[in-house]
């Protein structure tokens, strides 16, 4: 075996190399998964919190605190926990991050 065919045979590895870390590459397809694209909908926060604010007794049972409480503690919070809308997404309200925080 000569240099030059010596050389080839290291191309040829290293290009067979090459296209397997390029299969090995995970692939972004979605900015936004579908499951979160759809919280909106099918989210617990959206379909348990209003229910929640309406019954003191079971707000207190879930959160462990009262309403009341609750919104002195998101007042206090709120810059904090507010995240900038981009043309991407929508951020997740600060009254849910701290729904899903203390739960």
């Amino acid at each position: 075996m000569d240099s030059s065919d010596e050389e080839m045979l290291w191309f040829q590895i290293l290009l067979e190399e090459e296209q397997k870390n390029k299969k090995r590459r995970r692939v972004h397809k979605v900015w936004v998964h579908d499951i979160c694209q759809k919280r909106n909908v099918f989210g617990e926060y959206h379909h348990l919190f209003n229910d929640l604010k309406k019954d003191p007794v079971k707000f207190f049972e879930y959160f462990r605190m009262c309403f009341g409480k609750f919104e002195t503690l998101l007042n206090i919070l709120r810059e904090d926990l507010q995240k900038q809308t981009t043309k991407f997404r929508r951020p997740i309200e600060p009254e849910e991050r701290l729904a899903i925080c203390l739960r």
